[in-house]
């Protein structure tokens, strides 16, 4: 499926949960994309060459850096309409006070970059690389 759409990047939890589901995930999602992407591995559709991305998660937070913040501030709104559709956002799966988390940290990482909401991804430590052509302030 990965090598049939071909995304821009493939986004999933992070490797340290106390769930088993979410740590499980992360690890066939890794082998999914590694899979994907090696040239030896046939199939109908080419090798995938996107990017794998770790979502902030406050079941996942062992070892999750922020490495990338994202100005979700045009969304914000919507968002927020949205996570109120859920169940266990509602109060009535868990105690866990998800809206009030989740609103606080959009707005806390907002707040890190200057904006009014943001979403952070991780990266593995081996992709944490900037690369620049100079230090000048064009980008």
């Amino acid at each position: 499926m990965i090598r049939r759409v071909q995304p821009d990047y493939v986004i999933t939890h992070w490797k340290s949960s106390f769930h088993k589901d979410h740590a499980n995930t992360y690890a066939i999602v890794k082998d999914a994309v590694l899979m994907t992407e090696l040239e030896a591995v046939k199939t109908e559709h080419p090798p995938f060459r996107g990017l794998m991305y770790y979502a902030e998660n406050w079941e996942d937070d062992e070892g999750y850096k922020p490495y990338l913040f994202v100005n979700a501030s045009r969304g914000c709104e919507h968002w927020t309409k949205a996570i109120r559709a859920y169940q266990m956002v509602r109060g009535s799966v868990s105690p866990f006070y998800y809206f009030d988390y989740y609103t606080a940290l959009i707005h806390m990482r907002g707040a890190q970059i200057g904006t009014a909401c943001a979403e952070t991804l991780d990266v593995e430590d081996g992709q944490k690389r900037l690369r620049m052509n100079s230090l000048s302030s064009e980008r």
